[in-house]
């Protein structure tokens, strides 16, 4: 998880190491959703990410115990530029982005899993 900077924005980078990026185009429709867990009573949220036509998956994990994690997510809630990275330097945009579909799918749940959410969301 990271920053960078692409079209004078910027943008949050979640990287996949060890492999290159699919050949996807803009109009190559991804999937995306989320998923929470308590595992020995630590807090997690999964970000799932698909590209259907091209039979790629990713999860990337969240630890909300994590002070790394929870900035990440709260400049997503904000910013709503995400971008996932790979080792052959490209990266592909998520639009829809993943904090209004965070925000729809957990709603108040998402009070408990990230106390203070509403303060970085701007709708």
């Amino acid at each position: 998880m990271g920053f960078t900077s692409s079209d004078h924005s910027e943008w949050l980078l979640i990287y996949v190491p060890g492999e290159d990026a699919p050949e996807v185009t803009d109009g190559d429709l991804h999937t995306h959703n989320w998923s929470s867990r308590i595992i020995h009573s630590e807090k997690w949220l999964f970000l799932n990410v698909g590209f259907e036509e091209k039979s790629k998956n990713w999860s990337f994990a969240f630890d909300l115990n994590s002070p790394n994690a929870l900035r990440f997510l709260r400049r997503m809630l904000r910013t709503k530029r995400v971008l996932v990275g790979f080792r052959n330097k490209v990266s592909i945009r998520l639009d829809p982005n993943p904090a209004d579909s965070l925000v729809e799918d957990f709603g108040k749940k998402l009070d408990a899993l990230m106390p203070g959410w509403r303060q970085a969301y701007r709708p």
